[in-house]
């Protein structure tokens, strides 16, 4: 038998997602901006642990809802596993070229389009 989602659940994994995704957008502002290669290790660590909690928080969600919104929740799995891909190659950019600032800003409001539809 599916159990449904109560509110309170509801409300406890919004704060999940809405929390990894605060961190995940201050680390990587932080991390892009840093001018010290130290800084930027750090930083680049912090926004591997939250983008890495935000998809195990996708994949719970999809494997718990299987049912009923599995398309949803696989399509933002997939959009935070590129957006990842797209930060580990921006910080490895960061580290040897001293970043692109062109290149920050696309990849600071890609992020934050997908923190927005992971909350959705």
């Amino acid at each position: 038998m599916v159990e449904i989602i109560g509110w309170r659940d509801e409300v406890l994994v919004f704060a999940y997602f809405l929390v990894f995704s605060l961190l995940f957008l201050i680390c990587l502002h932080l991390g892009l901006n840093a001018t010290i290669e130290k800084r930027v290790s750090k930083w680049l660590v912090l926004c591997r642990l939250s983008i890495s909690a935000l998809v195990i928080g996708k994949i719970v969600q999809l494997l718990r809802n299987l049912h009923f919104s599995w398309g949803i929740n696989l399509i933002q799995a997939l959009l935070l596993i590129v957006v990842m891909m797209l930060i580990e190659m921006g910080f490895r950019r960061k580290r040897l070229t001293f970043g692109d600032p062109h290149l920050n800003l696309v990849l600071e409001v890609l992020s934050l389009s997908v923190a927005i539809i992971t909350l959705i």
